[in-house]
């Protein structure tokens, strides 16, 4: 799942950095990325184009161009991902469009699993294909690419603030009066409660821990820990987040886990 925008499931923070102090090898790899990023939703949509009769369908889309070098030069999952979003847009807009060819640049979205945070750096792994072309054409031996992001406090030490999920994007982008730029973006996600919702709350007087579901009005069973949405407690706790404090009575928990 790619989180972009708030709803009244989750909340959504950003934060965008323009990466001012890359080395040439930094640059040429996060521009190989986002340029086969862009070329390969061009020739998705190309292809849904040329082939309306098909339908839509993930699976078939990734065996036709699994073989081309701009799905073996991104992370898999980030090809998958950039193929799930042409089908979805094809599906929205009902026609398909196309980045500019004469800059065809599109972000690199990276969930948890595609990237690591190592000390003060985020660590993508470079596929294969990618890493042999930069090799023999640059000179670039490199099995990660590494972004300083000591100015950022990506992964606090307090668990209590750490986002639920984080997302990050790359991008080539031009800006005013300075041309062409790399730009790294850190999407936190916090689910927000809500119907489903699995809760851990601490009351902070009693110091226990209590472990809720909030269910609809007419399914509530609290000797199994379920609260109905309109109940009073299940009231105050639907549109919080983790780290957020409830009042409930006497009682004053703190929001510890939204799942």
């Amino acid at each position: 799942m790619v989180y972009l925008e708030d709803n009244e499931n989750r909340e959504i923070k950003t934060t965008d950095i323009i990466l001012d102090n890359l080395k040439v090898e930094q640059k040429i790899t996060i521009g190989h990325l986002t340029y086969h990023a862009g070329r390969l939703w061009n020739q998705a949509n190309f292809y849904l184009k040329n082939n309306p009769a098909l339908g839509n369908s993930l699976s078939h889309l990734c065996n036709k161009l699994r073989d081309s070098i701009h799905f073996k030069s991104l992370p898999i999952n980030v090809a998958k991902r950039i193929l799930k979003e042409v089908i979805e847009d094809a599906d929205l807009i009902g026609k398909v469009w196309f980045i500019n060819p004469k800059f065809p640049h599109k972000e690199v979205i990276l969930g948890q699993k595609e990237f690591k945070v190592d000390k003060n750096n985020i660590k993508i792994h470079i596929p294969d294909h990618l890493k042999n072309y930069l090799s023999e054409r640059f000179g670039i031996s490199c099995q990660y690419l590494l972004i300083d992001i000591s100015a950022v406090d990506i992964n606090p030490n307090h668990d209590i603030k750490k986002p639920d999920d984080i997302l990050i994007k790359i991008g080539t982008v031009i800006v005013p009066d300075r041309g062409v730029c790399h730009k790294l973006t850190i999407i936190r996600v916090f689910n927000k409660i809500t119907v489903g919702s699995t809760v851990i709350l601490y009351e902070l007087k009693e110091k226990k821990r209590y472990k809720y579901k909030i269910v609809g009005k007419f399914s509530s069973n609290p000797e199994k820990g379920e609260i109905s949405e309109v109940s009073p407690l299940g009231k105050e706790l639907i549109g919080k987040k983790k780290g957020d404090i409830v009042r409930h009575g006497k009682f004053k928990y703190l929001v510890k886990k939204v799942t």
